[in-house]
């Protein structure tokens, strides 16, 4: 699902749904002036783990 923030006029509704993904353990895209960055919720266990596997990596690797 793809969903557009508008910076002059956020709509609530998209960020309660990008926030109520990262509780439910989803990764989030967004692009940022280089790149893209994907965002999960460092305190779930799920999240961090499909991160890890999103990257390829195991757990031992360290990014940020």
């Amino acid at each position: 699902m793809i969903e557009y923030i508008i910076a002059q006029n956020p709509d609530d509704r998209i960020l309660k749904r990008a926030c109520d993904f990262l509780q439910e353990g989803k990764l989030i895209c967004f692009p940022t002036d280089t790149n893209w960055v994907v965002v999960c919720d460092p305190f779930n266990k799920k999240a961090v783990e499909d991160l890890y596997k999103f990257k390829g990596v195991g757990p031992f690797k360290h990014f940020s």
